[in-house]
């Protein structure tokens, strides 16, 4: 039977003739080219920056906290029954018919008994705290109650009608504070050539800090 050589074999047969040819001749073999690789060379990537922190928000190193500034540069005065911080370069009024601690004022004034010219006026009245508290005559603006040095108290603000003793139209703003058989007093108003809303600032923090002794009067 007759059979035909299977190509395959054919081929390998001719390659291996090829190559026992070329090293008897002394001839380099044929180089086999390598297909070019079409994939990039690989190269570490640059870290993205970090852009995650707010650019609002302070560094660590930072300092992130001014501290609030005070209402005033303060003195101290101490008399009649009261501690109390003032502004520094205020001026306390001084006079024979006044307790100490009792009328402050941006600048030298002369004393004028019960004017309301002054910034600041503290004084004790021997009313009744309720009485004191009650209603009035004048527009009520604005009333909280508060605590002074431990104590009950209030603070009013008010517009005058002109049948209490202000002026028609002038405003006050007047804390009256519990001292169980009398009551203290500290008020401002828009009477006078201060500025009342800095006189009413100014109010504000001395009855903040104020000391009130259990025999004031």
């Amino acid at each position: 039977m007759f059979c035909r050589p299977r190509p395959l074999a054919t081929a390998t047969i001719a390659l291996a003739a090829l190559l026992v040819a070329a090293c008897g001749s002394g001839a380099e073999p044929p180089a086999i080219d390598e297909p070019a690789s079409d994939a990039p060379s690989e190269e570490p990537a640059d870290e993205p920056a970090d852009d995650s922190r707010d650019p609002d928000e302070p560094n660590e190193t930072g300092d992130t906290d001014a501290g609030d500034d005070p209402t005033f540069t303060a003195a101290t005065c101490e008399g009649a029954g009261i501690t109390v911080d003032y502004p520094a370069d205020w001026t306390i009024i001084t006079a024979k018919e006044v307790p100490p601690c009792r009328v402050f004022h941006p600048e030298p004034i002369e004393f004028q008994h019960e004017s309301f010219h002054y910034a600041v006026r503290i004084y004790i009245d021997a009313v009744a705290y309720e009485d004191a508290t009650g209603s009035s005559l004048d527009e009520e603006l604005d009333r909280r109650e508060v605590t002074v040095d431990g104590r009950d108290a209030v603070r009013i603000e008010r517009r005058s009608t002109g049948a209490a003793m202000l002026p028609e139209g002038e405003s006050s703003t007047t804390y009256i504070v519990d001292l169980d058989s009398s009551i203290l007093v500290a008020t401002t108003s828009t009477v006078g050539e201060t500025d009342y809303e800095s006189d009413v600032d100014v109010l504000d923090a001395m009855m903040d800090n104020i000391e009130i002794a259990e025999d004031a009067a």
